[in-house]
């Protein structure tokens, strides 16, 4: 549960800080649209449980620890820097961002 719950935590804040303002309620519709594909997908990952009771654990586990760890990797350091405005915001660097700034 520990996993699920980082993997949404780091899907939620990867978007916040990814998507400028105009389109970050439709980013986070589509986090939350693929996240009820994983729901929708857990009864038939919990039905190989039958073949070998652990299974459905370390896959949901494995794959939850792949998406945190990918996220985790993806986030830019944001601190200093103004939230993108405009899709143009989102193709300069952080770090130039924050040069210009000064």
């Amino acid at each position: 549960t520990l996993t699920l719950t980082l993997t949404l935590t780091l899907t939620l804040t990867l978007t916040l800080t990814r998507f400028p303002t105009t389109h970050r309620g439709v980013a986070l519709g589509l986090c939350s649209t693929s996240a009820r594909f994983g729901g929708v997908a857990a009864p038939a990952v919990l039905h190989i449980g039958h073949i070998y009771p652990a299974l459905p654990w370390v896959l949901l586990s494995a794959v939850s620890f792949l998406a945190s760890a990918w996220a985790a990797m993806e986030l830019p350091e944001t601190r200093g820097a103004p939230l993108p405005e405009t899709l143009e915001d989102c193709h300069v660097p952080h770090k130039a961002k924050i040069r210009q700034a000064e």
